[in-house]
C-alpha cells in the first residue's frame, strides 16, 4: 500500500462506486478522473501527496472551472483516500481553507409574475405538442427530465395531482456518444406529489389518455430533453422573451412562490429538495425593487 500510485487508488475507487451509484454519476466520476485528475496527479505515490501539491493542482482550475466542478474533483479525491486517513484529513483541511470559502453562486434569469402570466397566455393560445412541457415547468417547477418522463398514468385529474416518479436524462456512452436513460429521480425527496394548477389542468384534460403513453409525445416513446430545450429557445425567440435556460422556469416558479408568501418547507417539497437549506441557497432570490422599498422606508 505504501507504494501505491494515486491512479491505482482511483481505479479501485471507481470499481467500488460502479455498483453503488447511478450510471450518470459514475460516468461523471470516470470522466473527471480520466480528464482532470489522472493526467496531473495519477503518477504520484499516495504517500507523497502534500498540501503544496494540492495547492498547485487547485490553481490550475481556479480560472477555468466553476467552484462546483472544482469541489466535485476534490470530493472524489477525499473519498478515494479512505484507506489513508492522515492524507484524507490533510486534504479536507485544505478544502475547508481554500475551496469552501470561495462559493460562487450562479446568476439566474427570473421571470416576473407579469412575464409568467404573459408567457402562459401565449402558450395556451398558440398550442403545439411542445408547449405543454413549457407550461408544466412554469406551473409546477418540475425539472426538464421529470417532465419528459411524465406519463398519463402519473396524472390524477380527478384529484388534480401529478405524481413525479421518473426522470430521463442523457449520459455519455463511449460507443454511441450518448444515450437516453430512464430512472427514478436522484433522491427520494424528488419522488413527490404535486398539485395541478388550473392552467395545466385544462390542457391536460384535453390531451388525457387512459394509456401509459408519455404526455409530451402521446406515444410509447419519451421526448428527448434536448428537443424540449431547443423548442423552448425557439419559443423565446419567436415571442420576443429574454434569452434564458429551460431550468430558469424552475427558478422563476420557486421565486414566485416565495413572493406569494408560500412557506419555505412547502417550496422545498414542491421542488423535491432534500432539505430547506438547499431551497434557500439556490432558489430564493431577493428582488431589487424590494431592496429599494426597504431602504426607502428606513428613514
Amino acid at each position: 500500500m505504501s507504494k501505491q500510485a494515486l491512479c491505482a487508488l482511483l481505479d479501485e475507487w471507481l470499481k467500488h462506486k460502479k455498483n453503488s451509484v447511478k450510471t450518470s454519476s459514475f460516468n461523471i466520476y470516470q470522466s473527471i478522473i480520466k480528464n482532470n485528475i489522472t493526467p496531473q496527479l495519477g503518477h504520484l505515490l499516495v504517500v507523497d501527496l502534500n498540501e503544496q501539491i494540492f495547492k498547485d493542482y487547485y490553481y490550475q482550475f481556479i480560472e477555468t472551472r466553476s467552484n462546483t466542478y472544482i469541489t466535485t474533483i476534490f470530493n472524489i479525491l477525499v473519498s478515494s483516500l479512505n484507506s489513508y486517513p492522515m492524507k484524507q484529513k490533510m486534504l479536507k483541511k485544505f478544502i475547508n481553507e481554500n475551496i469552501n470559502t470561495k462559493v460562487i453562486k450562479k446568476s439566474y434569469m427570473l421571470l416576473s409574475k407579469k412575464q409568467i402570466e404573459h408567457m402562459i397566455q401565449i402558450l395556451i393560445v398558440n398550442k403545439n405538442k411542445y408547449y405543454i412541457g413549457i407550461l408544466i415547468a412554469i406551473c409546477t417547477g418540475m425539472r426538464i427530465g421529470e417532465i419528459c418522463a411524465l406519463r398519463f398514468s402519473n396524472i390524477d385529474l380527478e384529484n388534480h395531482l401529478i405524481f413525479v416518479e421518473k426522470t430521463i436524462y442523457r449520459i455519455k456512452d463511449s460507443f454511441k456518444g450518448s444515450t437516453l436513460v430512464m430512472t427514478t429521480p436522484k433522491t427520494i425527496h424528488s419522488q413527490r406529489v404535486l398539485p395541478i394548477h388550473k392552467h395545466i389542468y385544462t390542457e391536460l384534460l384535453s390531451l388525457y389518455s387512459h394509456s401509459t403513453d408519455y404526455v409530451l409525445t402521446q406515444s410509447k416513446v419519451p421526448l428527448d430533453p434536448r428537443i424540449l430545450r431547443r423548442q423552448f429557445k425557439l419559443f423565446l425567440e419567436k415571442y420576443d422573451f429574454m434569452d434564458m435556460r429551460f431550468h430558469d422556469l424552475r427558478h422563476s416558479f420557486a421565486n414566485l412562490c416565495f413572493d406569494q408568501g408560500v412557506d419555505f418547507k412547502s417550496i422545498s417539497e414542491l421542488l423535491g429538495h432534500a432539505n430547506i437549506a438547499t431551497t434557500l441557497n439556490l432558489y430564493v432570490h431577493s428582488n431589487i425593487k424590494k431592496k429599494q422599498k426597504y431602504i426607502d422606508e428606513l428613514f
